[in-house]
C-alpha cells in the first residue's frame, strides 16, 4: 500500500477491511511544524488506488495512539489524547463510535 495524505504526514496508519471497502486510519499532523493533532481517513475499493476524505477526529492536546475495534455494525475509535493537565503525563483516553467511519 502506498498512500500519502493530500495534506500534512500520517503516522502509525491501520488498514481495516469494513463494509466492502478498505480504510486506512492515521495519525495526523496538519502542520509539519506542530504536533500529531488528529486522525486521517482514506477509502479504497482495491486496497491499491486510495481517495483521501480528510480529517475525521481532532484533538488539540495532540493524539498519541489509537485502535480501531469493529463490533459488527460499528466501528469503535480508542482514541488516545495528551492530557492537558500540567502536572501528569498520563494520556486522556477516549473512545469514539461510528456507523460510516466519517461521522
Amino acid at each position: 500500500m502506498f498512500y500519502k495524505p493530500e495534506k500534512g504526514a500520517m503516522w502509525d496508519p491501520t488498514v481495516i477491511w469494513w463494509k466492502d471497502a478498505y480504510y486506512v486510519l492515521s495519525m495526523h499532523l496538519n502542520d509539519l511544524q506542530s504536533k500529531w493533532d488528529g486522525m486521517w481517513l482514506a477509502k479504497s475499493a482495491d486496497g491499491v488506488h486510495w481517495s483521501g476524505i480528510g480529517r475525521v477526529l481532532e484533538d488539540v492536546d495532540g493524539v498519541c495512539k489509537m485502535f480501531i475495534c469493529d463490533t459488527g455494525d460499528d466501528l469503535v475509535v480508542n482514541f488516545g489524547s495528551f492530557s492537558h493537565l500540567p502536572e501528569t503525563d498520563n494520556d486522556t483516553l477516549k473512545f469514539y463510535k461510528s456507523t460510516d467511519m466519517i461521522n
